[in-house]
């Protein structure tokens, strides 16, 4: 549970985590933790993300700043694995279109095609659950007069989102017990740890994968309708707005012969 900025007395309710794992590498390449439940708003932030500017990202959370943590900044895959949720709506064919990747989803009822995250929520879960106060297990929320975990909460919004990321600094660096290694990284004493794997590997294993920049991953993800040009404005949902290209190309002038209609992309902020 996290506490409202302003007033630590009050308590806003449990953030929504979404994480996005490499998944030859287990490298956490992009991450969102927001009020929002679960939907496509706060799956794109996630993917926005995997191109943000980790130095800013990492200055406003208080973090350190590594570039060997994040080797794949702005690399974007072959294809999305996705959980039958949020990419296997109409707003996922915006990552086809624009980004050059394909959208696949696991098949129901099939936790082990989506193990690398699934098991990545319990793993921060567990290395949080005895420091963090506000967090519930969750055997607790089943339980008939179950403990008040709630009381204990004290934690904005943004300084969970410090925890997470450290969190996610920290797996990055981290040797993976277990790690099915390859022959080469044997002979090559090779620790399995997830930027250390990506950094190897990305040349020979990753095939050519494309680079966006924020303002491009941001522009094509964001969700596109119709609007109605008019003498008065462009006309969208109730309000009326102009843009540069608009007066450029006179639109408002050719509109007073006939209303037309132009797609567009848009914010719903």
């Amino acid at each position: 549970f996290v506490v409202a900025l302003r007033d630590r007395s009050r308590i806003i309710g449990k953030p929504t985590l979404y994480l996005i794992y490499d998944r030859r590498s287990r490298l956490i390449v992009g991450f969102y933790v927001g009020l929002e439940a679960a939907s496509w708003p706060a799956a794109m932030q996630a993917i926005m993300s995997i191109a943000e500017n980790k130095e800013a990202l990492c200055h406003r959370f208080g973090g350190e700043y590594d570039p060997a943590d994040w080797p794949a900044d702005g690399v974007f895959p072959q294809a999305f694995l996705g959980d039958r949720g949020e990419m296997a709506s109409k707003n996922s064919s915006l990552l086809v279109a624009g980004l050059e990747t394909a959208v696949i989803n696991a098949v129901a009822l099939r936790p082990d095609q989506k193990g690398t995250v699934e098991c990545g929520f319990k793993l921060i879960q567990r290395s949080m659950a005895d420091a963090v106060p506000g967090y519930e297990p969750p055997e607790n929320v089943s339980k008939r007069r179950g403990k008040a975990y709630f009381k204990d909460a004290c934690l904005t919004l943004d300084e969970f989102s410090s925890l997470i990321l450290a969190n996610i600094i920290a797996h990055n660096r981290k040797v993976m017990p277990g790690f099915p290694a390859s022959a080469e990284m044997l002979s090559r004493s090779m620790l399995p740890i997830p930027r250390d794997i990506w950094a190897h590997e990305v040349a020979t294993r990753m095939g050519l994968l494309s680079r966006f920049s924020e303002e491009q991953v941001r522009f094509n993800l964001l969700p596109q309708d119709q609007a109605t040009v008019s003498r008065d404005g462009i006309y969208f949902r109730g309000c009326y707005y102009t843009c540069p290209e608009a007066i450029e190309q006179k639109w408002f002038v050719k509109a007073g012969q006939g209303k037309f209609r132009v797609d567009i992309s848009y914010d719903r902020r």
